[in-house]
């Protein structure tokens, strides 16, 4: 018994720090870096690229997401035969997990997908005379305007997450 109450701890040690460290990092890229990155233009983006691309930033949020989204699955699924769920707790933990799946989605299916995008479209840029055609600054803004739209959406989800953990804990 000593043992399974030492792994349910350490499981939620984990689930919490791998969660703050996601949330965290989203809302610091999207409320500060990204705005910044974007008033200084290209050094600006470089930096951006360089932050999440270099420096492996945007791996470590994936693998944060993951723990936390998979440990929380597992936290929530240890009691799924107990009347524990059906209690408001319960019920706050769901919608807060729910949230966080959905953020998830999000992170691999948008902005992912978008931050490659513009990787490709920077290094096209980079390739030909350094400075973007019309097409390809149309092409960047689009991206940019999708990063930030699915960037809220992440950050509102983020906001939904935060209060269902908290009244469910």
């Amino acid at each position: 018994m000593l043992i399974r109450e030492f792994l349910f701890l350490a499981l939620r040690t984990v689930h919490v720090i791998s969660g703050v460290f996601w949330v965290g990092a989203a809302f610091v890229i999207t409320g500060f870096v990204k705005p910044t990155a974007r008033r200084l233009q290209g050094e600006g983006q470089r930096f951006f690229q360089a932050l999440l691309v270099q420096n492996r930033l945007r791996r470590w949020i994936m693998i944060a997401a993951w723990t936390a989204v998979l440990s929380g699955v597992v936290l929530y699924g240890r009691d799924w035969r107990s009347g524990w769920l059906v209690t408001r707790s319960g019920a706050a933990l769901m919608v807060g997990g729910l949230a966080a799946i959905a953020a998830l989605a999000i992170g691999m299916c948008v902005l992912r997908v978008t931050a490659d995008r513009m990787a490709a479209l920077g290094k096209e840029i980079q390739n030909t005379n350094g400075s973007p055609s019309e097409a390809q600054r149309q092409q960047m803004n689009a991206l940019q305007q999708k990063m930030d739209r699915a960037g809220r959406v992440e950050a509102a989800l983020f906001i939904v997450v935060l209060i269902g953990m908290a009244v469910g804990a």
